[in-house]
Formats: C-alpha cells, structure tokens, sequence
C-alpha cells in the first residue's frame, strides 16, 4: 500500500540521499502529481528547511518549481513542490551529447538562476539532475530544499551556483560532468591538470563554450568567481555570428585521469569552495536519522532505466511484421511501431532517433497488442517532431506493449536508426 501523508499520497520513491527521501506524490485534493522531500521529524536540519522552503515559496520565475506546502506528522517532515513532466538534461545528454538548442536553453537557465539571486534565493546543489527539459521549456528543481539536503556551505551559495551553470553548460555539449559534485554523468576528462575545454572534448563547438565555462567553472580557471551571474549571458548572445573552433580534438577518455589532473582540478575547486562544502556531509551523518517512510535505500533514479524489448512490429492496416534486430529501418506514413516490452512495466517516456524531422508522433502504453490507434492508455504525442523525438505525458502508464503511431508530413517514410523506451519496474 502507498504511503500516506496529509493530501499526499506516496506513489514512487526516486531515490534516497543523505538521509532524506525523495519521492513522486499525487495530491488527492487537487489531482495532481507532486515533488516530496521527507526527513525524520528529529532530523537537525528541520528547521533550516522549513526556513529555506519558507522562502523559495516566494521565489516568481515560471522556469522554478515551486515549493506548494510543508507537512509533517510524527514521523517525517516533507516538502512538497511542483513535479515537471520530462527529461533532466543529463537524461538527455547521456551519450548523445551535445544537446540541441544548448545555447537558448542554457540562456535561458542563466536568466532563470539570475532572477532568483535578485530575490536573495541560492540553489546550492545545482546540476544537470536539477534542470528537467520540457514540452514549454525548462524546470528547475531543488530551490530551498537540494541545497539544505546537500549539507552545502550557505556562505559559498552564490560562487557553487555559478560554477553549476558552467558544469551544465559544459555537460550540455559534451555529456560528461567537469565538478566534483554527484551528478548522473561520467566526469569531464582532465587535460594538463585540469578539465579540457569544451571544443577539446567535442568537435567543432563555436568558440563562445570555452569563453562560458572559462568563465565560470573553476575546474578550468582559478579566477572563475570573478564574474556575476548575469553578466554570463553575453558569452552566449553571439551564437549566431560565432564560428566553430577548429582546435584538435583530445584522445581523452574520461577513465584515464592522472593522479596529476585529479589534485589540479581539486585545487581549482579549493579558490571557491572552503572545506567546510567537503566536510559538512561528514558532520552531519551522526545526526541524521533512519527514515521511517524509506523500507530500502536505492540510491539511484529508477525512472531513468531503459525497458527491456522482447520485440518490434510494424502494423500496417491491422497487420503485424516483426522487425528483425538490425537497425536502421523504415516506417512508411499511416504505420505504427510496436514494441513488446519483456516484462509488464511502467513506461515513463519513448525516446527516437529520426533520419528527418516533421513527424507527428503519438505513443500508446497497453496490456494486450493493438491494431488501432485511440486514446487507451495515451502516453503523449508529438508534433513536428524534431531528428530525436522524446514522447511523454502529464501521467506514466502501465503495460506490456508501446505502440508509436506515425504521421508523416514531409514524405513518404522516415528512417528510424534508434528508438528505446524508459520506466520502472511495475
């Protein structure tokens, strides 16, 4: 049975961090899915993160996911906050790096991060895990709770949150993950003692991503925290006069760091960050508590594992063709992709990878195999879908099979070279 906590019922636990619980909520009063945080009452931190959450409820951004209560019982304090339907950025790059659009989304992170720090509001755990893409734009979450879970100095809050945005920047087009803070990426490779460029692990990058993390990742130069916030923007408002660097491109495999590089990019990091970012994890273990609502710690995102495929089917006018295992293959206009999961599941997203854009896409979850398209167990849909297409919806559905249908609006057929669904365990 879920677990119950005012309004708020307990439907998914993400993971479980520093002795605090992260979970997916439906508000039964409201009808809606919700962010919860949840904490022992005798956690130390209690009252820190009801003043913390206090203030990010006032935080005025639409890009912010905002803190809508605080609740408790005798057994756990919780933050609930808005929950945002898509994929985290490091979902997203995760091997496929560089990001499309990178430069308007990361503008538009910089601008969202300024407009908090003019209202006196830090994150202070910022990374790629944080900012989640979707259908209207980007979401950040974590504001007045990541920070105070994370154990990160208050006194450092401003320069971490500037390094985050040239880590994220940084991740949005090469896929690794240049601090030393947790993050769901391989970490950066190291070029002379410290993190390599941008354009040194990806090729042909427009110069303006050297000079944006230049600026403000410490990992890469000592002198980072000499630029504000706002004043970031500008390294990316030439993007359409900039042109590619056309610098050698590293052999650097991100698990070949030196024993060298590793203290270098520490040292960096030092500048900014006192010891008291490192050891304040440590001083608060002997008080953080058990928590009662968490049966086992996962200490991983199950919402980002990929689905297990028995088969794929092409239906075409009610009939069914199994595709063998070779990629690529085609999808003519009017056909739907069937996919028989190897175990019922619940389906978060479908992720394609097209050999052109323009398809309307629209995705179905079920028990049983179909042959006709309605809005049973309707995942989402997309329109004009770009070269990689990501279907999701306002709610994750539960089944055996995933069937994508196609409209096609720029020709006859379209390539598929990669297409993968994500969920959890039913």
């Amino acid at each position: 049975m879920a677990k119950q906590i005012e309004q708020y019922e307990l439907t998914e636990r993400i993971k479980q961090v520093n002795g605090a619980s992260w979970w997916r909520g439906w508000d039964s009063k409201l009808e809606r899915d919700v962010s919860v945080w949840s904490i022992p009452i005798t956690d130390a931190r209690l009252e820190q993160l009801k003043q913390s959450a206090a203030a990010a409820a006032n935080l005025h951004d639409p890009r912010i996911l905002r803190v809508l209560d605080v609740v408790w019982n005798d057994e756990i304090f919780a933050v609930v906050s808005e929950w945002a339907h898509g994929v985290t950025i490091s979902e997203r790059v995760l091997g496929r790096a560089p990001l499309k659009n990178a430069q308007e989304i990361m503008q538009s992170l910089v601008q969202c991060i300024s407009q908090a720090h003019n209202q006196g509001i830090f994150h202070n755990a910022l990374t790629a895990d944080e900012v989640v893409l979707t259908a209207s734009g980007i979401k950040v979450r974590g504001f007045g709770i990541a920070g105070v879970l994370s154990g990160n100095s208050i006194t450092k809050a401003k320069q971490a949150d500037l390094a985050a945005l040239g880590a994220i920047g940084y991740a949005a087009v090469t896929g690794t993950w240049p601090l030393p803070t947790t993050c769901n990426l391989p970490p950066a490779p190291i070029s002379g003692g410290v993190v390599a460029l941008p354009s040194q692990v990806t090729a042909k990058l427009p110069n303006y991503w050297d000079e944006f993390v230049s600026h403000s990742l410490p990992t890469i130069s000592a002198s980072a925290d000499q630029v504000s916030i706002s004043e970031l923007s500008k390294y990316l408002q030439e993007q359409p006069k900039a042109k590619a660097k056309d610098s050698y491109v590293f052999d650097l495999p991100p698990t070949k760091l030196t024993k060298r590089g590793v203290l270098g990019a520490l040292a960096g990091i030092a500048v900014l960050f006192v010891a008291g970012y490192f050891l304040v994890f440590a001083s608060l273990s002997s008080e953080i508590q058990s928590n009662p609502v968490a049966d086992v710690e996962t200490g991983t995102d199950l919402r980002n594992e990929e689905l297990p495929m028995a088969a794929m089917l092409i239906l075409t006018d009610g009939e069914s063709k199994a595709i063998s295992g070779k990629r690529p293959f085609t999808i003519t206009n009017g056909q739907a992709l069937q996919i028989q999961l190897k175990e019922r599941r619940t389906v978060q997203r479908v992720e394609l990878d097209l050999s052109v854009g323009g398809a309307n896409l629209f995705a179905q979850v079920s028990d049983n195999a179909i042959t006709i398209k309605s809005d049973l167990g309707k995942l989402g849909e997309v329109s004009e879908a770009p070269t990689t297409a990501i279907i999701f919806g306002p709610r994750f559905i539960t089944g055996n099979y995933v069937t994508i249908w196609f409209e096609l609006t720029n020709g006859d057929s379209v390539q598929i070279n990669r297409v993968a669904a994500y969920g959890t365990p039913s």
